[in-house]
């Protein structure tokens, strides 16, 4: 029978165990420490002689400063500045030179926020000067980077990552950011939602929020309900799966609520998105379509007859928004009754949508071809939820 998890370690994923070094290592907490998560650590470091180092007067959570106060928990409350540098620095090689792993705990007050580490610069360079080995670690709360059209992550859900002992000539401010930023790294690709399919997660959000978000097209200020933007896509997304046999469709449209709703459409439609630079030179635009390998093109009348310097393909390749959503007044109103009656996961299944992406190509765009011809750049749909979930 396999030994269940002590309490403490439950809802955790813990990434560099075998970096835990069998003698004493200094641990610099990135950021401000729950204490459930000291709690952690000290399970997982079991058997050691383990001291809390605080600064004196340090701001600290009330629960923490609690278990800091337990007659069986060591804190060493120390000052730090240059002036006390040589007692510092004594004080915690004598400890790890017995055995010792120290963990730093950051104060509140002088946490600020930063994507690796709250503790400021010159506080980090003060504390790495001690020249003690110190064991790199990265803690990632999961409710913390969520997505809120995940499924609820437990308030417990956390990433550890250490990484290899940093000792010596590699034990450096440059090289202690490095590595915290490899970490951060590898916490955040477990993140679940990475995998996403784009247009899953679009259906979750559309119909998370369909009727308490708008979207405003700044071009007449008109406001348009996300479960409103969810059906019209719904239906121009059976146009265009009906009309084109291609990977990629091309999209001819300025910023507003056409070119949402035709990104959305084609996504629903199981294809790739390529918006196409209008305001790039004739010779950029044709060589993007060429090496896209598209035959169909959403935009609008009036854009057309704007743009007539604009190397148009021929008008049946063309799929005119404004002339097209009026046609599908019944199917809109069918499938804006049928996306708030079904679930994300049915009406995507109803659609065809996979719930997973991954790597696959979610869409197509084209640098400006400053030299030479424009560049295709392919963003996959785990490229596009990692910059949602850093947003």
């Amino acid at each position: 029978m396999a030994k269940e998890k002590p309490a403490s370690l439950k809802n955790l994923t813990l990434l560099g165990k075998e970096h835990l070094p069998s003698g004493g290592g200094f641990l610099i907490l990135p950021n401000q420490l729950h204490q459930v998560d000291l709690l952690r650590l000290e399970t997982i470091l079991e058997g050691r002689r383990i001291v809390c180092l605080v600064e004196e007067g340090a701001a600290l959570h009330p629960l923490l400063r609690a278990h800091l106060e337990q007659e069986n928990v060591h804190a060493l409350a120390v000052v730090l500045d240059d002036a006390n540098a040589g007692v510092f620095r004594k004080e915690v090689t004598e400890k790890i030179d017995k055995g010792a792993v120290i963990i730093y705990l950051p104060a509140e007050a002088a946490a600020i926020n930063a994507c690796a580490s709250n503790v400021p610069g010159a506080k980090l360079d003060f504390l790495l000067k001690a020249d003690v080995p110190v064991l790199p670690l990265y803690v990632q709360h999961s409710t913390s980077i969520a997505l809120d059209i995940e499924s609820a992550y437990d308030e417990g859900d956390v990433i550890m990552a250490f990484g290899g002992l940093l000792q010596g000539e590699d034990l450096t401010l440059p090289a202690y950011q490095e590595v915290l930023f490899v970490l951060a790294e590898q916490c955040f690709s477990a993140h679940r939602a990475l995998n996403m399919h784009l247009a899953y997660a679009l259906i979750r959000g559309f119909k998370k929020h369909g009727t308490r978000n708008v979207v405003v097209d700044g071009k007449d200020d008109k406001e348009l309900g996300f479960d409103k933007i969810l059906a019209v896509a719904i239906a121009l997304s059976k146009n265009i799966k009906a009309d084109t046999s291609k990977r990629r469709v091309g999209i001819i449209l300025p910023p507003g609520a056409a070119g949402l709703i035709a990104n959305v459409a084609v996504l629903l439609a199981g294809k790739i998105p390529v918006n196409l630079n209008f305001t790039a030179g004739r010779a950029a635009v044709e060589y993007a379509i060429k090496s896209s390998d598209i035959d169909r093109f959403i935009t609008a009348d009036i854009f057309v007859r704007k743009m007539q310097s604009f190397p148009w393909p021929p008008m049946r390749q063309l799929l005119l928004i404004e002339r097209t959503i009026p046609l599908l007044k019944s199917k809109i109103a069918l499938w804006l009754g049928l996306s708030k009656v079904l679930p994300a996961a049915v009406l995507a299944a109803v659609l065809g949508v996979p719930r997973k992406g991954g790597n696959q190509e979610a869409l197509l765009l084209f640098t400006s071809g400053s030299s030479g011809n424009p560049k295709g750049v392919a963003l996959t749909h785990r490229n596009i939820m990692s910059n949602v979930i850093q947003f």
